[in-house]
């Protein structure tokens, strides 16, 4: 972690690895498991949107253009939040989000393919 710049070294595991290695990794020194979910728990409890992201999706929704979130990070994390920020929709408003693929989704884990051609084929798209 850069402390000055607050962000994670780009060599980083947890930017390159998906939860099962880095639970993996994590072992041997604590309960991978038990860290990840807390982690998760407090990303829910301060998720916010990048400015204009929200605007920016209602405004692909409007006009018929759906999009998915592809993610390293476990399918329950991503939905929560997701939901936090009213991404999924609810019984007053569509969902801005219409696939989520996941490391755990059994399609695989970013750099390969598998989870982006889903998504991919969950919106009708054809990968070119």
């Amino acid at each position: 972690f850069d402390m000055a710049l607050r962000e994670p070294l780009p060599e980083a595991p947890v930017v390159h690895m998906g939860n099962s290695e880095l639970i993996e990794l994590l072992t041997p020194h604590t309960d991978g498991r038990a860290l990840l979910d807390a982690a998760a728990a407090k990303v829910v409890a301060h998720v916010t949107p990048a400015a204009h992201a929200s605007e920016l999706l209602r405004a692909l929704r409007d006009a018929d253009i759906p999009c998915a979130v592809a993610t390293n990070d476990e399918d329950r994390s991503t939905r929560e939040q997701l939901g936090a920020l009213g991404w999924l929709g609810s019984e007053h408003e569509p969902a801005l989000i219409s696939a989520v693929r996941c490391c755990d989704s059994g399609h695989g884990a970013k750099p390969e393919p598998g989870m982006v051609l889903s998504a991919a084929a969950a919106l009708g798209a054809a990968p070119s």
